[in-house]
């Protein structure tokens, strides 16, 4: 495993959980994914909402997609990786330079493509170290329409780069895999909506009561401590910390309708935490810890 470096001048390298596809799915299903109503970029409803940035800008989650970007990478031999900004940014620099670490892969540069030229010195839409005939493979966190994928290999076409391969973190199945594909270009994802899907129904045949009373309209405050001894029941003091956190939300809220995407996904991601965690650290001190944080209205889950 060539990531287990040992120690190094000035550092302490500690090995980390071996980065998979199951895992990346795991760290989105825990911080990326959300269910609800909530209108996306693209102007369509949807039930659910994966923010992959929660997962891309934390160091396990950025670890592991790049490592696992750079595995897929290095059998196209590219000279260099990016994409559409700003969710691409994060992906390619750490891809870059978990490049020069690989025995299976030369260095590659990463570059970014604006949304819009910028307006002044060269107005060009890449940044980085970008030349016509460069080989590339482009990257991204999310797929839906295709069209963060798409901009970005026809702006490297257009500036005389070769795309040889898309890829993606997680698909939502959502026909973007064939609007890409029917532009010509070859695209692959590292993890789907349905894997998702399964850890949610994972969890929801474990604590359906919990899970149940979080969507009903409007709260039910005094219900939910029934929720919080299901969740003792496997974990003694999340589901004690849990019922301290709802008593106090309570206090400070009052009557609700129904609980906001944020609150909802707040109160089970320390659940989620504790089923699904790829950390060394204990599960259960993790999801204590993430109750320790205060719910922000502003919070995007």
């Amino acid at each position: 495993m060539w990531y287990n470096m040992g120690k190094t001048k000035g550092w302490d390298v500690v090995l980390e959980p071996e980065p998979t596809p199951e895992n990346l799915a795991k760290l989105f299903y825990i911080y990326a994914y959300s269910r609800g109503k909530f209108v996306l970029s693209s102007g369509k409803v949807s039930s659910y909402y994966l923010n992959g940035k929660q997962v891309i800008l934390s160091a396990r989650g950025l670890y592991t997609s790049a490592r696992l970007l750079l595995e897929r990478i290095s059998a196209r031999s590219p000279d260099a990786v990016g994409g559409l900004s700003f969710g691409a940014a994060p992906l390619a620099a750490a891809v870059s330079a978990f490049s020069c670490c690989s025995p299976y892969q030369a260095p590659v540069s990463s570059f970014i493509v604006r949304k819009e030229p910028k307006q002044h010195g060269t107005r060009s839409r890449i940044e980085g170290p970008f030349y016509r005939g460069i080989r590339t493979v482009i990257v991204d966190d999310v797929l839906t329409t295709g069209a963060s994928a798409l901009s970005a290999a026809q702006a490297v076409e257009e500036a005389g780069g070769k795309v040889e391969q898309i890829y993606v973190l997680a698909d939502r199945l959502e026909g973007g895999k064939e609007a890409v594909e029917k532009q010509g270009y070859r695209l692959e994802s590292i993890i789907t909506r349905r894997d998702l899907e399964h850890f949610d129904q994972l969890l929801r045949q474990k604590y359906p009561v919990f899970t149940t009373l979080l969507e009903l309209r409007p709260v039910d405050w005094a219900r939910l401590a029934e929720g919080c001894r299901e969740v003792s029941g496997y974990h003694p003091r999340l589901g004690s910390v849990l019922e301290q956190k709802i008593a106090r939300l309570k206090s400070e809220l009052g009557p609700l309708s129904g609980f906001s995407p944020g609150l909802r996904s707040y109160l089970l991601r320390p659940v989620k935490i504790a089923e699904f965690s790829v950390d060394l650290e204990p599960a259960c001190d993790q999801a204590c810890r993430a109750l320790s944080v205060d719910f922000s209205d502003g919070e995007d889950s």
